[in-house]
């Protein structure tokens, strides 16, 4: 299968029950990778719960241009102030190239980093809340 383009994933409950606070525990909550030389592009994860799961919330590994990652509630629940951790880093990006937008997202109580780059870039990181609920507590 080649790499994955033009997707929307938006208002869903990744790792939760529908009520965005019971956990599931999956493996990954969204895992988003190149494969083949191909390169994943023009993706956007909008206003999801990526909680409970037992890797990473988001995984952007070997993606390609105009990748957006906004407005979500990582590792808390539906309403941003309880915990509900991924068992590592909150959001990864590794050799994500081509402007990756991070905005707008709550990315607390992950049990690795909030958010973890590796070979990355360019990167927009604006106006996230980073380790703290949506209060900025």
């Amino acid at each position: 299968m080649g790499a994955t383009h033009d997707n929307t994933i938006t208002g869903n409950f990744i790792g939760t029950e529908r009520d965005g606070r019971s956990p599931l525990e999956n493996d990954f909550g969204v895992r988003i990778e190149g494969v083949k030389g191909e390169k994943p592009r023009a993706n956007i994860l909008r206003n999801n719960v990526i909680s409970a799961n037992r890797e990473q919330g988001l995984l952007l590994r070997r993606t390609g241009i105009n990748n957006r990652v906004e407005s979500n509630m990582i590792g808390v629940d539906h309403t941003g102030t309880q915990p509900l951790p991924n068992g590592k880093e909150g959001i990864r990006l590794e050799q994500a190239g081509g402007y990756v937008s991070v905005l707008r997202n709550v990315v607390a109580a992950n049990l690795g980093a909030g958010v973890r780059m590796d070979d990355v870039g360019p990167v927009y990181l604006i106006g996230n809340y980073i380790g703290t609920n949506q209060d900025g507590q």
